[in-house]
């Protein structure tokens, strides 16, 4: 089973999010805290991590961390929030809102692609 860990300042869209990859057959764990989130993922150990675009800042600390950065990301990023693609260090960006089936693709191609 793929495990998922996504950092999201919003509870409520994690909530939702995390029951539709839940029946989609991920395990999900989310977290909104930026400073235990480390801690998570080696407890949780993802095989990918999904960020907002509000916690990208996360993202340099994943890429840095050599027990990380391996780890496939994709950073969330709404209409009024997508930053420049050159600025992005998540292996792909998926614009709010989203369709599920497109979240779910982009996960599975990470994952098959990982060599975390």
């Amino acid at each position: 089973m793929i495990r998922i860990f996504i950092i999201n300042s919003d509870v409520d869209f994690l909530e939702i999010l995390k029951i539709a990859l839940e029946i989609r057959e991920y395990d999900v764990f989310y977290c909104v805290d930026l400073d235990i989130a480390p801690i998570i993922i080696e407890e949780f150990k993802p095989h990918i991590i999904i960020v907002d675009v509000q916690q990208k800042s996360f993202l340099n600390l994943v890429n840095d961390n050599p027990a990380f950065n391996k780890l496939p990301t994709i950073l969330l990023s709404g209409r009024n929030f997508a930053p420049d693609r050159k600025d992005v260090q998540a292996d792909e960006v998926v614009e709010k809102p989203f369709e599920l089936e497109l979240l779910d693709i982009k996960i599975k191609k990470l994952v098959s692609e990982s060599v975390y």
